[in-house]
């Protein structure tokens, strides 16, 4: 038995006990000592370079990937040339981009023995969504079942481990633990929407470390705004209490009249949720932001200090 129990955080290194594919749960239910067993015997693991394509978008969805080690990218090309944003030259490309902006067919004449037609357009495109150690991609079309590929993924670091789950073992695992197989869902749609977006807002050319850097600063600011936000609610509606405590009807004894009902407190118990909601936001906000820090922190370039 005890054996049994040291088993899940030893698979991999202990990196698939700590993958969020298994935390997602943390907090809503305990994680069953079989579902991480049943993962291990499930995938096999891959390994990737830089520029390496995972997958294209329209292929059909066999699989979805765990990282163990690297840093992925769901990438596309720019909308207006597929190379550079209008009014950007060779002059104005910033050196970090130089090596992105040649063209494919330069990139096959200067090829070496190992090159392919696929890495060379790989170099055309740009990064708008990343994944770190730790994190998980390519599940959403495997919840819609008929949904092909709507994005390409490419690994950006220069090395990167995967773990490869099957769309069938993928199936199988959700239906046997209903409670991850919701929140996998769940978290699905969530993402492919916000995916969606980011690739919508996808106009300038950008290393992965740019990306990490930008997304950062992002989640910075909206943790700040929220903060702010949630603390000028909570000061406000803590001096309306203040100021009109007769607005909480108090609990009376009821008389002999059959209108007469006891007073309902009407106004503490909203406040006191929409407070805990709020609340609940801004931990979550900053839960994630140290996610995000944390996986950021192994490749991001250092931010220049202002004098």
């Amino acid at each position: 038995r005890e054996l049994l129990d040291g088993l899940p955080s030893a698979l991999f290194s202990g990196l698939l006990g700590q993958n969020r594919f298994l935390k997602i749960c943390d907090g809503v239910c305990t994680m069953p000592p079989r579902l991480p067993m049943l993962l291990a015997l499930a995938v096999h693991r891959s390994h990737f370079s830089e520029g390496e394509i995972i997958y294209q978008a329209q292929d059909y969805p066999f699989s979805m990937f765990l990282i163990l080690k690297g840093t992925f990218a769901f990438v596309s090309k720019l909308p207006s040339s597929g190379s550079a944003q209008p009014g950007m030259t060779e002059q104005s490309t910033p050196p970090a981009l130089a090596g992105m902006m040649v063209s494919a067919g330069d990139l096959l004449q200067n090829a070496g023995p190992n090159s392919s037609p696929e890495k060379a357009e790989s170099a055309q495109v740009y990064p708008y969504m990343l994944f770190s150690t730790g994190s998980f991609f390519g599940e959403s079309e495997l919840v819609k079942e008929t949904m092909p590929r709507r994005a390409t993924a490419r690994c950006e670091s220069d090395a990167g481990d995967l773990l490869t789950l099957n769309k069938s073992d993928f199936k199988r695992l959700a239906d046997q633990f209903p409670q991850f197989g919701a929140k996998w869902a769940d978290t699905a749609m969530r993402r492919e929407k916000r995916r969606t977006l980011n690739e919508a807002a996808l106009s300038t050319a950008r290393t992965y470390k740019h990306l990490a850097a930008k997304t950062v600063q992002d989640w910075f600011r909206e943790s700040a705004r929220r903060r702010r936000s949630a603390g000028r609610l909570q000061k406000g509606m803590t001096g309306k209490l203040l100021e009109n405590p007769g607005s909480v009807p108090a609990a009376s004894s009821p008389d002999n009249s059959p209108t007469s009902k006891a007073p309902q407190p009407q106004h503490r118990e909203p406040v006191q949720d929409r407070l805990t909601k709020l609340s609940k936001e801004v931990r979550d906000v900053g839960r994630r932001l140290d996610d995000i820090l944390d996986a950021v922190a192994r490749f991001a370039p250092p931010m220049p200090t202002r004098m």
